[in-house]
């Protein structure tokens, strides 16, 4: 299943040159490329028979062109020489019918990588279908095994992906990266008289050497469903409330978008112009790894060809640092913090405790373990949230809840967190641990 990969090193990066130079021997001021080539297999089962099974072989390509101030972009799934003339004459034609914009151009050539930074990010998996089959049955099976008279499996998928993504412009800079991608997860219903339940569980990894053993995905998934049975409403009123990893990782990544550059110059952020402002407790620090080996994040430059870097957006609770990347940082007099795309490998650190501990914090409160809806405000940091759990009392989870909301105000939240867990997720960008907020109103 696997491509040669020199050979398509080689092909793309001679696709990137051709779209430069020809975007520069049309006339355009500047010239920016981007290609990636992917190719994957997706496997699900259902009781123990295959439900889908998808081979993907995906090409793209996108180019950016500059005439003065007017940009022009366009894309294509052709890498061949006529397609890359049609496409450039297209982004030609398309940049008469657009406004300028003063903050246009390509970051400054000194803030592309000077040589390329070894990762270690692509690491192949699987190679046959018949063996992605092996591991979902075996994921299925793990997870029946916990109880077989409750559970009814809804799904079980094995997927890999192995990419190589390019970058070029007419500062001179051009790389093609090879990347892969693993993932397994699974879904599982519990029932009994008085109702069901479904949740699920996954892992992934660049490295297949990284990922959870296969029974274990689906006996943690199998778990989770079953401890949702019987769930009760829970007591109004205003509680401490303990967010998951997964739950705690949406809770910074609204941080993340309130010091989002496009945020901040478009003044619709709650944290507007809060430099130097204290918005988290005094011993908590947020920081940006983008170099890190093998992680899902790891890359060693961004959407603009921009040299990533480790950043640290909180130090001590305070925020020294918005989200850039070169147009955004334009747009405020400031420089990029080379995160166009997004943040990769986002850590909080701070002093941590097991659940445990967490749980006697908490004394009388709220677990999340789901969020659902979409009821955040960014502009106004207004929060709430339909969510389900479990009740916690004296100190320990007592049974399982679901049917309420959460809400309250991301500023209080943020500077109302108490505590860390020690469970921090990787399979995220924003990696989080579960998150202790010392009081939210808590709805049935």
């Amino acid at each position: 299943m696997f491509f040669d990969l020199q050979k398509l090193k080689t092909d793309l990066t001679a696709v990137i040159a051709k779209s430069v130079d020809g975007g520069l021997s049309i006339g355009a001021d500047e010239v920016e490329v981007m290609v990636a080539r992917d190719q994957g297999l997706e496997v699900s089962v259902r009781h123990g028979r295959i439900e889908n099974l998808e081979l993907s072989n995906d090409f793209s390509l996108s180019i950016s062109v500059l005439f003065g101030k007017r940009k022009g972009s366009v894309s294509s799934t052709n890498f061949d020489d006529s397609s890359i003339k049609s496409l450039l004459a297209k982004a030609k034609d398309l940049t008469l019918l657009l406004e300028e914009d003063p903050h246009y151009g390509l970051a400054p050539g000194g803030l592309n990588p000077k040589k390329l930074v070894e990762l270690d990010l692509y690491h192949p998996w699987i190679t046959e279908p018949t063996d992605a089959v092996a591991i979902a049955l075996a994921i299925e099976r793990a997870g029946l095994s916990l109880n077989e008279k409750l559970l009814r499996p809804d799904s079980a998928e094995v997927s890999t992906t192995n990419s190589l993504v390019g970058y070029g412009n007419s500062n001179g800079f051009s790389a093609v990266i090879p990347r892969s991608r693993h993932s397994m997860s699974s879904v599982f219903v519990a029932e009994e008289k008085n109702g069901m339940q479904r949740d699920y569980w996954y892992s992934m990894a660049r490295d297949p050497e990284e990922l959870r053993q296969a029974d274990e995905v689906g006996k943690e998934a199998a778990r989770r469903s079953l401890a949702k049975l019987n769930p009760e409403r829970p007591i109004s009123g205003v509680f401490p409330v303990l967010f998951a990893p997964d739950c705690a990782s949406s809770l910074i990544s609204h941080f993340i978008s309130a010091v989002n550059g496009s945020s901040q110059f478009k003044k619709a952020s709650f944290l507007l112009d809060r430099i130097g402002q204290k918005i988290f407790p005094e011993w908590l620090t947020i920081t940006e790894n983008p170099l890190e080996p093998r992680s899902l994040g790891g890359a060693f430059f961004d959407s603009d060809g921009v040299q990533t870097r480790n950043n640290k957006f909180v130090t001590d609770g305070v925020l020294t640092s918005y989200v850039l990347s070169n147009y955004s940082a334009k747009r405020l007099g400031l420089e990029t913090t080379g995160n166009a795309g997004g943040v990769r490998n986002l850590t909080l650190a701070g002093p941590s405790s097991g659940q445990k501990d967490l749980l006697k914090k908490i004394g009388r409160g709220v677990l999340v373990s789901s969020l659902m809806g979409q009821g955040v405000n960014i502009v106004n940091g207004d929060y709430s949230r339909g969510a389900s759990g479990f009740w916690v009392e004296n100190g320990k989870i007592s049974h399982a809840i679901d049917n309420f909301t959460i809400a309250g105000n991301l500023s209080d939240m943020f500077f109302g967190i108490q505590a860390l867990g020690d469970d921090a997720d990787k399979r995220f960008n924003v990696r989080t641990p579960s998150i202790l907020v010392d009081s939210m109103a808590v709805a049935s």
